[in-house]
């Protein structure tokens, strides 16, 4: 009886059977091969031919025109060309010393490589699209270069146009090198070797650009924009991608706010130096002193990451100005969290220089795609103080009116403690400049001076106010079209300063207040240019000159109280020659905004001590009340008035007409009548003096006259009574004309200078 084989056994029954099974799978197969032995070997012969012919006709194809012209269907949208090609199979590109370039409606790009290996799709070439897979190359430089969009791009259709056919598409899947040569964008260009990957794909025409995720990783990287080194011997690693987007989709700084990437850096960086540029502005220029950086940052659809860290080291210096500090170490730290971003700067304090900055700085802001930096700065708060002497202030005119009506300039001091909540400054911040050059502009006239400038915010939340007194102990005035033609001298010369709101509209909404007194006036004639040419002259004398004037943002007087004093002053009406004292005292109103139309409530004048030139009569003195005058602040001023006066007598208006020996002995009589008021109109305009209807009298004179006075020429009419005695006094061309008969009658029939 059989026994059963034992479980050892079965294996390696199992075994036996699988290597007899493929015995017998071989032996079929080389029994098939027999007998189709011809077929077999037609099929491998034609496979060759067929290889043979596509070695013949892709490489004929490649290192022809014939090649070109295919891959070169759109010239401007895409172009590549090379030196030697080579393929060894269907959809694979050995190129030697390849050069692409391509151009979108605003970026041009150009690739270059001494080898590339990698697929390119033929058949896709009919379909208006360039695919190409994998690249490797080695010794890669890649450039882009912003432009102006072409006349074809930025045209719209014409009307009634056939549709444009479908636009032509490139896909790179990814160039990858391991021998980098460099890479420039626009004036930036990285240069020290290294790796790189990248890929994207592009529609022509404004269609969708996307970067597939591509990285750059330079071990010794060197960074320049423009011949500026901007950082350098260290590593440098940058990835990035971006989806499908159009251009309009997100234009310039919005790319962030779709973007993937990640920056790491690890090198020198040069110092830093604060620069003045021609309009004024503070810039920046690099120094040779290296610091270092040290980056971290991850961007996620344009907000950066927790986690994220800068370190920078460097030292800092103000260009162009010797008696500024010498380069000073400072040291910048920010952090991103889960919050925002915290921003900490410190420069310490040196005993034997001034300046310093300690800042500390926070924003819930993570975002990058802000459409400026003041985004960014509007959501700030913290704490900045320092101390640091600049070689001009111009850089902070811009936060000054911004019709140039005040400025600050020169070599100065600034010293400041900021508060900032949500990028306004808060309640408690102070600032302080000192010996700064003032020019403020005002009425055509320039205050200068060194002045020291204390500015400080004052409120709470809800209402804020920025404050700036600025002080000069010593002034000067000059007329605008004559700046060295000083005209007046002072002392502490006050223009305080007041804003509603934040920094930012300062310059919009400030009033300024103005204040000086008895400034020193060497020549009374500089006011000519006010005066109605030859019509009223001053032809000597010196003075004082006070102000109290509030001014808009402008730069224009709203209102103001003026207070002006001459001694020894000589004055020409017409062909009358006057000496004597004089003071002007008043306050102006405008009565229109944007326009130099002032109203005068009230304004007086005094005249003592007058003389008249060639007599020796005792001195004359009167007061005129020109309160209610309207005038117009321009060279010459044009004034309208209705007057009052107060005189010591009637000498000097009939000197005006005639010498005393020409009227009647009885005028006398009226000269030694006494005090007379008198009221009148009067107009200043161009070269012309009027003063019409004036009437004066007391309980024993009457007095009416009408003056003009042209390019100083006079001519007019007077009418003078003493009782029942009566006489008329015409000025014309030069010439006097006595009416001692119906001088009345004659007087009232005399035309009026001013209508009434």
């Amino acid at each position: 009886m059989n026994q059963p084989e034992s479980d050892e056994s079965a294996p390696g029954r199992r075994g036996q059977g699988v290597r007899s099974h493929a015995a017998d799978a071989f032996v079929a197969v080389r029994a098939w091969g027999r007998r189709r032995r011809r077929g077999l070997r037609a099929c491998a012969w034609t496979l060759a031919a067929l290889w043979g012919l596509y070695l013949l006709a892709a490489n004929v194809f490649l290192n022809t025109e014939v090649g070109e012209r295919v891959v070169n269907r759109k010239p401007e949208r895409f172009h590549a060309e090379w030196r030697w090609a080579a393929s060894l199979y269907p959809g694979h590109v050995h190129v030697r010393d390849v050069r692409m370039r391509g151009r979108s409606r605003a970026t041009g790009w150009e690739a270059e490589a001494t080898r590339a290996t990698g697929r390119i799709q033929v058949l896709p070439l009919l379909r208006r699209q360039v695919r190409i897979g994998t690249v490797r190359a080695e010794d890669v430089a890649l450039a882009t270069d912003r432009s102006r969009r072409s006349e074809e791009d930025a045209a719209p259709p014409a009307a009634g146009a056939a549709p444009r056919r479908s636009p032509w598409r490139l896909r790179m899947d990814e160039i990858r090198t391991g021998t980098l040569r460099g890479l420039r964008f626009d004036d930036w260009r990285f240069e020290g070797g290294g790796e790189a990957a990248f890929g994207f794909s592009k529609v022509f025409g404004g269609g969708a650009l996307e970067i597939f995720p591509s990285r750059l990783d330079m071990p010794r990287a060197s960074v320049r924009y423009g011949e500026l080194r901007v950082f350098g011997n260290g590593p440098l690693r940058f990835d990035l991608a971006l989806p499908p987007h159009r251009p309009q989709e997100a234009p310039g700084r919005r790319k962030l706010g779709i973007a993937d990437a990640r920056l790491q850096a690890h090198g020198e960086v040069p110092g830093l130096a604060l620069v003045e540029g021609e309009d004024g502005r503070i810039g920046w220029r690099m120094d040779a002193e290296p610091g270092r950086l040290d980056a971290d940052l991850a961007l996620v659809r344009g907000e950066l990451q927790p986690g994220g860290s800068v370190r920078l080291q460097t030292r800092l210096s103000t260009a162009g100005d010797d008696a500024a500090p010498a380069q000073r170490p400072l040291r910048v730290d920010a952090e991103i969290a889960e919050g925002g971003v915290e921003v900490r700067a410190r420069m310490p304090r040196q005993a034997d220089r001034p300046g310093f900055v300690e800042a500390r700085l926070r924003s819930a802001q993570r975002r990058l795609d802000a459409e400026s930096a003041l985004d960014w700065v509007r959501t700030l708060s913290g704490r900045v103080a320092l101390a640091w002497r600049f070689g001009s202030l111009r850089w902070i005119n811009p936060l000054l009116p911004a019709e140039g009506w005040l400025r600050l300039q020169g070599v100065a001091d600034v010293e400041a403690d900021l508060q900032l909540e949500a990028g306004r400054l808060a309640p408690g911040s102070t600032a302080r400049i000192r010996d700064a050059e003032l020019r403020a502009q005002v009425f055509d006239s320039v205050f200068s001076g060194q002045a020291r400038v204390d500015a400080r915010v004052e409120g709470d939340d809800a209402a804020r106010r920025t404050r700036v007194e600025i002080l000069a102990e010593r002034f000067a005035v000059a007329a605008l079209r004559e700046p060295d033609a000083q005209y007046l001298r002072g002392r502490d010369l006050r223009l305080d300063l007041e804003a509603d709101g934040d920094l930012a509209a300062f310059r919009r909404s400030l009033q300024a207040h103005l204040r000086f007194q008895d400034a020193q006036i060497p020549d009374l004639r500089v006011y000519n240019r006010y005066l109605p040419g030859d019509s009223l002259r001053l032809l000597s004398g010196s003075g004082t000159l006070g102000g109290d004037l509030r001014i808009d943002p402008q730069g224009e007087v709203v209102r103001g109280d003026i207070d002006l004093r001459g001694r020894g002053a000589g004055i020409r009406v017409g062909a009358s020659e006057l000496h004597g004292n004089l003071s002007v005292a008043g306050a102006m109103r405008r009565e229109r905004e944007g326009r130099r139309d002032y109203r005068l409530q009230p304004l007086r004048l005094q005249l003592r001590q007058v003389r008249l030139a060639g007599a020796d009569d005792a001195p004359w003195w009167a007061d005129v009340d020109l309160s209610g005058a309207r005038l117009t602040w321009r060279e010459p001023f044009a004034v309208d008035s209705d007057v009052r006066l107060r005189m010591k007598d009637a000498s000097l208006l009939l000197s005006l007409f005639a010498e005393r020996t020409a009227f009647p002995r009885w005028i006398g009589r009226i000269v030694d009548a006494g005090e007379v008021e008198a009221t009148a109109r009067t107009r200043v305009r161009g070269g012309e003096l009027i003063v019409d209807g004036l009437e004066a009298r007391n309980d024993r004179v009457d007095l009416q006259a009408r003056l003009r006075v042209a390019d100083g020429t006079p001519q007019g009419d007077l009418y003078a009574r003493w009782g029942v005695l009566g006489v008329g006094a015409e000025l014309q061309g030069g010439e006097r004309r006595l009416h001692t008969l119906g001088a009345r009658e004659w007087y009232r029939a005399r035309p009026p200078l001013l209508p009434r």
